[in-house]
């Protein structure tokens, strides 16, 4: 299951309001923010806007940072950097996770086990968020390093051919390439007929392994759907199972420009200007490929943060609640 930051603040912030007996609906969570001279939550806010606001309520400050769209980038060496970046900081969030964790531990060793409804909550932001981003982000930066193996392949079929001008194997080419790409397209080629197959080549998610698959609700694929749909990514739910496919519109593209290139499929010569213009159009899928996981990257990068803060935040939360108590039993 997914976590749910929202659960999480609602539960803290009922047992200040209501001295340890937490509220059981968002109806009563407004209900109690108003007796508490608050403004209601909005409920068309995602978690991350909800939990937001609940801290602010609660005079908590929370800085974000924006997101940074310069960040994103094609050059390999530049996402390599980001992928570096990102393992990086998704470590100082397990150590963060662990740090909250043995507060909660603390807390509810000392007698007070209401903490550990909070806890359950924490673990959910850990497994149901962090974790699962996690699994997209390794899977599509691998589906981005096949990408890149593949379109490498393209110099091994081509030639010096006569009079100046390149050899190019185009069928070659293609069935080299799709060895890496039909795991992840749900087809594969037969090694006949490449004009059938390449020329009108599309992937097949209802056979494909999907980068990842999360059981989870019909607002959990909402979620999911919004983050990625558009991105370089697509997102499908069925059966409470939300599957997350690489968009593999650029695959086709390039397909499509080696098909429609004027070598014949057992390979013959071409003028170099017309290979230039071939490895420029097979490029700029290939970027636009690289762009995407480096958008996704940079998004991690961003949600990861926002949720150190928020656990961090959470953490002071059971500090306050613990001085709270103390507060209730000195009375």
């Amino acid at each position: 299951m997914m976590m749910d930051t929202f659960s999480l603040t609602s539960y803290a912030h009922s047992l200040l309001l209501k001295g340890g007996k937490p509220v059981e609906s968002q109806t009563q969570v407004n209900t109690s923010v108003r007796d508490a001279g608050l403004s209601p939550l909005d409920a068309q806010g995602d978690v991350y806007q909800q939990a937001t606001q609940h801290f602010q309520q609660l005079g908590y400050d929370v800085a974000l940072e924006p997101y940074q769209e310069r960040a994103v980038s094609s050059d390999i060496e530049r996402l390599n950097d980001q992928i570096k970046d990102v393992k990086r900081r998704s470590k100082r969030a397990v150590d963060r996770y662990n740090q909250a964790s043995r507060h909660i531990a603390d807390a509810v060793v000392d007698g007070r086990p209401h903490v550990q409804g909070i806890s359950n909550l924490i673990e959910n932001i850990h497994s149901g968020y962090q974790k699962k981003y996690g699994e997209v982000v390794k899977a599509s930066t691998q589906y981005m390093q096949d990408v890149n193996t593949a379109v490498g392949k393209m110099s091994q079929y081509i030639t010096a051919g006569s009079d100046g001008k390149i050899q190019l194997k185009p069928e070659a080419l293609l069935q080299d390439m799709d060895k890496m790409i039909s795991k992840y397209s749900g087809k594969s080629y037969s090694g006949s007929d490449p004009g059938a197959y390449f020329g009108g080549w599309s992937a097949d998610f209802s056979n494909a392994t999907p980068l990842t698959a999360i059981k989870g609700t019909q607002e959990e694929f909402e979620f999911w759907d919004k983050k990625l749909s558009g991105q370089g990514f697509i997102v499908e739910y069925k059966n409470n199972e939300i599957k997350i496919y690489p968009d593999m519109k650029p695959i086709a593209e390039m397909y499509y420009s080696v098909t429609h290139s004027s070598a014949t499929w057992n390979g013959s010569d071409i003028m170099s200007q017309e290979l230039q213009s071939l490895q420029t159009a097979i490029d700029a899928q290939k970027n636009a490929v690289n762009s995407s996981v480096s958008r996704l990257l940079e998004t991690f990068r961003q949600d990861n943060s926002h949720f150190e803060t928020l656990v961090q935040l959470l953490i002071q939360l059971i500090k306050d609640l613990n001085q709270n108590n103390n507060s209730l039993i000195n009375m």
